[in-house]
């Protein structure tokens, strides 16, 4: 990841399919856990969620349903893509604070909408509370299978084989804010997954 500028930097999120939380072969239906990086993967606590119409959307497009059913895959984000050929531009729509009982103020979590398409995903701004937003107006997406060595990883913990283990989140990622994440909003539907803003420091997945 560079540590340009927000609107130079490119960041990702590695995403690995939960089968403990069932052996659906609808993308919509299946549930999914994410990382920054393996540390965060490997959390002793992550939550299973489903994914958002805008990387349903993006996984379509990109042919890559099937290979993310069977393992996960990778997105990266870039607020200023070197060529615009397989990045998918997706533009801010709306954003709303996340109020924390314990603290009363939280993450202000942008909207964004895949261009030419009703699909949306939401992403949480990293930057501290009352501090200018980092949230791009623009903001391109692409999607990719997992690295050879991020998949060999996932193989080597045995993450794709279920078990009695539970489904970790990221606990440290949702460091800023949404600590305790509800598996379902209040209508009981599930929560999708939201993507991490811009980060202030590079990071490597491993």
């Amino acid at each position: 990841m560079s540590k340009d500028t927000i609107t130079k930097t490119t960041w990702t999120l590695t995403v690995i399919r939960d089968y403990e939380s069932g052996m659906t072969g609808e993308i919509e239906e299946a549930k999914f856990a994410f990382g920054r990086t393996s540390n965060e993967m490997s959390n002793e606590c992550r939550y299973r969620l489903k994914l958002p119409t805008g990387l349903i959307h993006l996984l379509k497009r990109a042919k890559l349903s099937e290979e993310a059913l069977e393992t996960g895959f990778m997105i990266e984000m870039t607020g200023s893509p070197q060529k615009e050929d397989d990045w998918e531009l997706c533009k801010f729509t709306i954003s709303v604070m996340q109020l924390i009982p314990e603290i009363g103020v939280g993450p202000v979590r942008g909207l964004y909408a895949v261009e030419g398409s009703a699909s949306v995903f939401e992403m949480v701004d990293l930057a501290p509370p009352y501090a200018p937003s980092s949230l791009p107006t623009k903001l391109w997406v692409r999607v990719s299978e997992l690295p050879a060595p991020t998949l060999a990883w996932v193989l080597s913990k045995e993450y794709l084989d279920g078990g009695d283990t539970e489904q970790m989140s990221l606990h440290a990622w949702f460091d800023f804010g949404d600590a305790k994440p509800k598996q379902a909003d209040e209508d009981g539907e599930d929560k999708a997954l939201p993507l991490p803003g811009p980060s202030n420091k590079a990071y490597d997945f491993f």
